[in-house]
């Protein structure tokens, strides 16, 4: 039997004892082991670990620690700011903190090759909403060096630029960084842009 079956088990009997302790009548009783049945099919029929990316309100409710409420922010949570990226994510999460991530970790995991996808459809919309330019201001490495000229030293050149000196409030603006001349700048033009 193994710690996730067993901790189960104690719940039902803790259940069932709390139950004739309080002197639920014979119905009550029979409904009270029903909803204890059903639970316990749901979390009998959960695989662990699951992905925190896809896991649903019952999926979540599963894991001991996570109830209703907590399993609702994280769904929120992930709606709301996109896929987790890592399960340390969950320490940002209304109600989770590092002794709650840490009894739960074991139990869940983060797709990587969900992300990956997910990331490289929002990178696609962000291109299409831009008319498929790079925004100078958010674009990583790997866009950076996908520009004519800008190689991995020029590309490292404007993140750090930008991380010094702000956002760039016009693509003409990346003049200022060290290696990026009036030749340069004219070839990358057409394919940037500042948002």
């Amino acid at each position: 039997m193994s710690k996730f079956e067993k901790i189960v088990l104690f719940t039902i009997v803790a259940l069932f004892g709390a139950g004739i302790a309080i002197g639920l009548t014979p119905r009550d009783s029979a409904v009270a082991e029903d909803l204890s049945a059903r639970q316990q099919a749901v979390k009998a029929a959960v695989q662990f670990p699951i992905d925190l990316n896809s896991a649903g309100l019952q999926e979540l409710k599963a894991i001991k620690g996570i109830g209703e409420a907590k399993a609702n922010w994280i769904i929120a949570f992930r709606d709301e700011k996109g896929p987790y990226r890592s399960v340390d994510d969950l320490l940002q999460v209304k109600g989770i903190g590092p002794k709650t991530l840490e009894s739960i970790r074991e139990f869940l995991y983060v797709d990587g090759s969900f992300l990956s996808e997910y990331l490289a459809a929002d990178q696609t919309e962000k291109s299409s909403k831009s008319g498929g330019k790079i925004d100078i201001n958010r674009a990583g490495l790997e866009e950076l060096i996908a520009l004519p000229g800008i190689g991995e030293v020029k590309g490292k050149q404007i993140i750090t630029y930008r991380e010094t000196h702000g956002k760039f409030n016009k693509t003409e603006e990346l003049i200022n960084v060290s290696g990026i001349g009036e030749k340069t700048l004219q070839a990358i033009l057409p394919f940037i842009c500042c948002e």
